[in-house]
């Protein structure tokens, strides 16, 4: 019975291994546009969920790449066999927090959207995936603090479906967290008492999906889960645990 269970685990692995050696031409260049909507449900005190429709912009150019909330440069990169490693510049927009803070939030000082940058390194592997490592820095003095952090991903090819599942840690400065999550000697009234984190660690995981119609139109779609530390669920101002985003949209390949 061992025997056997070992003999299929061996035969799924070496089935998703084939699955991840991805064409050449899934990273040619390419700009993708198209309209699309964004959806997700805010941890923070009694604020449900919002959605909206959003322009959604894909580039893939030499070195440089852009996707959502994320655009990066490619400054070095090296190959060993089935293995490549490479360095890249990021800037990141962080969508998070609120402004004018209403209901359960009324009193509280504006959580604005940062902007970071920084750098990162990745290790890719033809059958096993991608681990990326990042860091991050606040360079518009909105909470004046950095994020670390790991991800692995794994594409996966099924004709023309083209999945990414998607895990990450992130391990979020005190400047951070406490921006965002913390609440203010100043903010404080009956049933909000001061609030203040030390460390925050984070963990998700999520899937973005892309079929490919034709050779110019796909569509594509993405869920993200993210668990939350105990320190920031923890904070009065905070309703959740885990904060839920999807997104879908059909793009146009201009190249």
């Amino acid at each position: 019975m061992k025997i056997k269970k070992i003999i299929i685990f061996v035969l799924i692995l070496s089935q998703i291994q084939s699955l991840l050696a991805i064409d050449s031409a899934l990273l040619a260049d390419k700009i993708e546009v198209g309209p699309g909507i964004s959806g997700r449900r805010s941890v923070y005190l009694n604020q449900g969920a919002t959605a909206a429709l959003v322009p959604i912009v894909i580039i893939n150019y030499g070195n440089f790449y852009s996707e959502g909330d994320k655009a990066a440069y490619i400054l070095s990169d090296a190959s060993l066999g089935e293995i490549t490693f490479w360095t890249e510049a990021i800037a990141l927009y962080r969508q998070q927090g609120f402004l004018d803070a209403k209901l359960a939030l009324s009193g509280l000082n504006d959580r604005r959207n940062a902007v970071e940058l920084g750098g990162a390194v990745g290790i890719a592997h033809e059958n096993f995936g991608i681990v990326n490592l990042s860091i991050a820095y606040d360079v518009i003095n909105t909470h004046k603090g950095y994020e670390l952090a790991l991800k692995y991903e794994a594409p996966l090819v099924f004709g023309d479906i083209i999945i990414r599942p998607v895990l990450s840690i992130q391990s979020m400065s005190i400047n951070l967290a406490n921006y965002y999550f913390a609440v203010n000697h100043n903010e404080v009234i009956a049933g909000r008492p001061a609030y203040f984190i030390d460390k925050a660690t984070n963990y998700s995981i999520g899937y973005d999906l892309k079929y490919l119609l034709d050779d110019k139109w796909r569509l594509t779609h993405s869920v993200e889960l993210t668990r939350f530390d105990s320190t920031i669920y923890n904070s009065p101002i905070v309703d959740f645990r885990t904060n839920i985003q999807i997104s879908a949209a059909i793009v146009y390949d201009f190249f």
